[in-house]
């Protein structure tokens, strides 16, 4: 299943000369998966994550909750309900998936800081997405996800120096930076949330 994500991940983020064919491929290696084994929750999760960042809510929704079904005491299905959440406007439910992920495992990775980070800040709990964003970039301070993040929640309070230096550690580690490409891959339904979350960056001086 890595080589699927790793596919997904190329789509998602640009890295690939084709997004389309890149999903195609994740998509091949999950079916490949449910082929040998149709309650795959592994295979499930990658179906959801593929069809969010093509934009297809419903799709992606029913596949993630089939993986949860399967797996609701691994933590990376918690997780996972917990990233679509935030994308689906659901951010205080997604709360409590991180929550449950990180009881499940305590040496979790800090990808579920970054998100649980967003959930905060999408539900106006800015002091807890600092802090949350702040521990993630403290276990891995060159990933420039958090720093992005961090940025917009100081811009949405005002604090505009500590939004310009975190904006500056977004450029040092991530020169080509892009707000428009880092729109692309934050698979938001609700579309004013994306342009309001652009314009946060541009206060920050992201480009």
């Amino acid at each position: 299943m890595a080589i699927g994500y790793t596919h997904r991940n190329d789509a998602r983020h640009g890295w690939s000369e084709s997004r389309k064919k890149s999903f195609d491929l994740a998509t091949e290696y999950a079916n490949k998966v449910l082929a040998i084994n149709d309650e795959s929750a592994s295979a499930y999760r990658l179906l959801g994550a593929i069809h969010l960042m093509k934009r297809e809510y419903e799709k992606a929704n029913n596949y993630n909750e089939k993986a949860l079904s399967l797996t609701p005491n691994f933590p990376e299905a918690q997780a996972g309900r917990g990233f679509l959440l935030n994308y689906l406007g659901k951010p205080q439910e997604a709360i409590e998936h991180f929550k449950i992920a990180m009881r499940l495992s305590p040496f979790y990775p800090a990808w579920y800081l970054y998100h649980l980070g967003l959930s905060y800040h999408l539900t106006g709990q800015h002091e807890q997405a600092i802090e949350t964003l702040k521990n993630g970039i403290e276990r891995t301070p060159d990933v420039f996800f958090p720093h992005v993040r961090l940025a917009a929640v100081y811009s949405d309070l005002g604090r505009e120096q500590e939004a310009r230096a975190e904006a500056a550690e977004v450029l040092r580690i991530k020169p080509d930076f892009s707000i428009e490409n880092y729109a692309r891959a934050n698979p938001f339904r609700d579309t004013a949330i994306v342009e309001h979350r652009k314009e946060l960056l541009r206060k920050a001086g992201l480009k």
